[in-house]
């Protein structure tokens, strides 16, 4: 609208007064089809809030404007005075506008349509903001000498709604705001170090200045159990020499034996992948004041049940607080020190390869394992992008390394070769078409690319796919954050690792009694016997292969403690048996000396019980229990489980019985006659009982009475309470004020007279309930 026809609009008061565009108003606009309103402007903004989509911006993913929709300002002159005004259009309906100004003390808003379509209005309600008062109150008398949290609990209480969101906004413009102390709040200390040395001798190592100043520290926790499972799913030594072979004789051969080879050992795994059991390492960060190094393996018997991929499991994890190569030897030193503890004498295991990124730190792990090295593809080009040459020359120099897709045919690149000639061959066809940058670093790091990251060192790690990533050790980060959500000082979190290692072991071994949401087990044991389940768990690599063979229900092995029952059962070995009795095993346990070597374990009425261990359920099975057991039939064993599960019920805590504290009635269900009756004063006040002059005397009659009126009643005048006796239908409709049941019964009617000889009947004594 133009300034002279604003004049007239305001001349005539046309404008409702009004403290803000609420609903009312809107659906005012959206039959009238205009509407007039002004705000004052101490309480309003710019532009009033009223739900309507006057301005937005929408971006690309790569940062770019996509539209932008804002209202276009224009000035007007009112009354011989320039004013600055908005016009608005709305986003979802282009038809309906808005003029916006503000003159004297008063924000007035012009609504209006420049068609006849459907007008929608938000049904959510209109967000109530701050007005200008508010504001000025908190600045200036609550958030000044006050932090954002006490300042938001003195708004609240003055009435003033605000959220943390403004309160936080609202002070960047007050110099004397108090801030709490930012940063991580996770310090390690001395006193928890030296704690932490008491507990963990052989794998902890720390270093502190003069002032008693924590310098260095250095912390290793290895999962054995996990270790074993993985060493088992390795290959053995003679697979890997004869896999070995088979890639020097792809490597001499011809390019057409060698395409054909490939594809028919492709054919034979899907995957890509011969030996799926890969390590993986990678350092986490902001988890607290130390780096975190963990170590995941794949096994091949345990595969994830969504994405039926093998298993990742969790091996060992390192805290260290610098990135030096020493604390990575130290690391891979123990680990091999393990891996060469549980090694199979009679086959032993091949690490087939370790997948690392683009640290040179991590260099020491395939070195000090024996074992092959493989580049991650994605490692190497950030390396590239963030270090060397930048995004642009990345994005050109990519096809050139890894190769194309060319009429449907797959050109390799720079990295699909089998031998040192072919890869300066290819680099000096293409070296003048990427960046000098990316030249020079390939010419630095020519050996490393040929001897982790070319198509032959991949092939001999068994790997058939060139493209290779550590997506295990990226999942698994997340994995941990989810868990560790704040940063924590050492000890705790060397908790909460442990707690998410050894839940992820918990997975596996549920998952071998097919127990486990997440994890299944891929051997079938269906209609096997104990001795050859027990081979089966044991050439998985599991710790307790006994007490799986010997299938646990469910209920009872998820509240096993795993190290005890791995404690336990390592004991079997060491025990004989001598000879049975009357339901009795005699046995010899060789670790002990004198007269408590002498084990006895009864065998009665479903039961095994140790005498000298005692019950030992729900923690787990002693070994005494374990090596009789395995003794038995498969129906004694499932006898036993029987027994154990309704001799482990839930604790009892008292002796109460059983309906303690509940009401005792005959009214038990759902419905509503079986809740409480709740009587009103009516109800009490018109049934009443009117007895006769004398106890003894048999007839007494129920009497239907009206409440006095106030101020009429008098004990003087009993006879005021009495009336006519009720006929049949008097009694019947009375009966409306009785509890209402589904179920057809007869009332039962218990009536006793008063024993007192006066004639008089008070209401207390008269009422039925």
């Amino acid at each position: 609208m133009y300034g002279h026809e604003i004049e007239e609009l305001i001349s005539e008061n046309k404008f409702s007064e009004a403290e803000e565009v609420d609903l009312a108003h809107l659906l005012k606009f959206k039959n009238e089809r205009s509407l007039l309103i002004k705000i004052p402007s101490r309480i309003c903004e710019k532009n009033p809030v009223d739900n309507f989509v006057w301005s937005k911006t929408k971006k690309n993913q790569d940062g770019t404007v996509a539209f932008r929709h804002q209202p276009r300002y224009m000035k007007i002159e009112l009354f011989g005075t320039s004013v600055q005004s908005l016009k608005c259009t709305d986003l979802n309906d282009i038809f309906v506008h808005k003029q916006v100004f503000e003159y004297l003390d008063y924000t007035y808003s012009i609504y209006f349509t420049s068609s006849s379509g459907e007008i929608h209005i938000c049904d959510a309600p209109i967000r109530k903001r701050l007005d200008k008062l508010e504001k000025e109150h908190i600045k200036t008398s609550i958030l000044p000498m006050r932090s954002i949290t006490h300042a938001l609990k003195v708004a609240n209480s003055s009435g003033i709604r605000v959220t943390r969101k403004q309160m936080a906004n609202m002070a960047r413009g007050v110099e004397n705001v108090v801030y709490a102390k930012t940063g991580p709040r996770s310090k390690t200390s001395m006193v928890m170090v030296r704690e932490l040395a008491l507990a963990y001798p052989d794998t902890l190592w720390f270093q502190h200045d003069n002032n008693n100043l924590l310098t260095d520290i250095t912390f290793v926790q290895v999962f054995e159990e996990n270790c074993k499972i993985f060493l088992h799913s390795c290959p053995t030594q003679d697979q890997w020499n004869d896999w070995q072979i088979k890639v020097d004789s792809i490597k001499n051969g011809s390019d057409d034996f060698r395409k054909s080879e490939i594809k028919r050992i492709l054919g034979q795994n899907p995957t890509g992948v011969i030996f799926p059991s890969r390590l993986n390492v990678d350092v986490t960060f902001n988890l607290g004041d130390v780096y975190v190094t963990a170590i995941l393996g794949e096994t091949k018997t345990f595969k994830t049940m969504a994405s039926k991929k093998p298993r990742v499991l969790p091996l060992a994890y390192m805290l260290h607080a610098t990135k030096s190569a020493h604390n990575h030897e130290k690391f891979a030193t123990i680990l091999k020190e393990t891996f060469d503890k549980l090694q199979i004498p009679s086959e032993p295991r091949k690490i087939p390869c370790f997948i690392l990124d683009g640290e040179v730190a991590l260099e020491n792990y395939p070195t000090i394992l024996d074992t092959a090295a493989v580049r991650c593809d994605v490692h190497l080009l950030s390396l590239l992008r963030y270090e060397y040459a930048g995004k642009r020359a990345v994005e050109v120099a990519k096809p050139y390394l890894f190769g194309k897709m060319v009429n449907g045919k797959w050109k390799t690149g720079l990295l699909g070769v089998f031998d040192e000639l072919t890869f300066q061959r290819r680099l000096k066809c293409f070296e003048s078409r990427i960046d000098p940058k990316i030249v020079d670093w390939i010419e630095k790091n020519k050996a490393m690319l040929l001897e982790s990251a070319s198509a032959i060192s991949k092939l001999r790690a068994g790997h058939l796919l060139q493209f290779s990533t550590n997506n295990a050790n990226e999942n698994f980060n997340a994995i941990i954050k989810t868990t560790v959500s704040k940063r924590f000082p050492v000890p705790e979190l060397i908790r909460r690792l442990n707690s998410v290692f050894q839940e992820k072991h918990r997975e596996c071994f549920l998952s071998a009694l097919d127990g486990s949401e997440y994890v299944y087990f891929t051997l079938d044991l269906d209609g096997l016997s104990v001795d050859d389940r027990i081979n089966a768990y044991s050439t998985a690599g599991l710790s307790s292969p006994c007490t799986l063979a010997l299938n646990p229900p469910l209920r009872l092995a998820e509240r096993f403690d795993l190290q005890k029952l791995y404690k336990e059962e390592s004991h079997c070995a060491n025990i004989q048996f001598q000879y049975e009795l009357d339901d009795t095993y005699h046995l010899l346990d060789t670790t002990r000396n004198g007269r408590d070597k002498f084990i006895h374990v009864a065998h009665k009425n479903h039961n095994v019980e140790c005498w000298n261990c005692g019950s030992t359920l729900p923690d787990f099975l002693c070994c005494h229990v374990i090596f009789v057991l395995c003794r038995l039939t498969q129906y004694e064993i499932d006898s036993y489980w029987s027994y154990q599960q309704q001799k482990t019920t839930r604790k009892q805590i008292n002796a109460f019985p059983a309906r303690s504290g509940s009401k005792i009635s005959d009214r038990i269900g759902s419905k509503n006659s079986a809740q409480n009756h709740v009587r009103k004063i009516a109800e009490i006040s018109s049934i009443t009982v009117d007895t006769a002059p004398s106890p003894s005397s048999p007839t007494s009659s129920l009497r239907s009475v009206s409440p006095p009126p106030n101020g009429s009643f008098s004990a003087s005048t009993p006879s005021a309470m009495c009336s006519t006796p009720l006929s049949s239908s008097d009694v019947s409709s009375s009966t409306s004020y009785r509890r209402k049941s589904d179920r057809s019964r007869k009332p039962i009617r218990k009536y006793t007279p008063s024993k007192r000889n006066d004639d008089s009947t008070s209401s207390g004594d008269s009422t039925v309930f």
